[in-house]
């Protein structure tokens, strides 16, 4: 899973409107494309994911959304 850069409320707003445009043009490439599997998918990765900061910031926001993308 590719990383992005993160550092503001203003940066997540376009990250996610990104990840939206990604889904719309690019749903083959997504593993999860309805809202439950996605929420599954994120639940999974957090699960999973043994090395989160105990204080999460921008950048790990955007990461557990775009977790949902990808995981399974």
């Amino acid at each position: 899973m590719n990383f992005v850069k993160v550092n503001n409320k203003e940066e997540l707003i376009s990250f996610l409107y990104n990840l939206k445009l990604d889904l719309i043009n690019n749903e083959e490439q997504w593993e999860n494309v309805t809202l439950s599997d996605y929420l599954d998918a994120i639940n999974a990765w957090l699960q999973d994911e043994e090395s989160l900061p105990t204080e999460p910031g921008w950048e790990l926001i955007a990461a557990i959304l775009l977790s949902g993308k990808y995981y399974e």
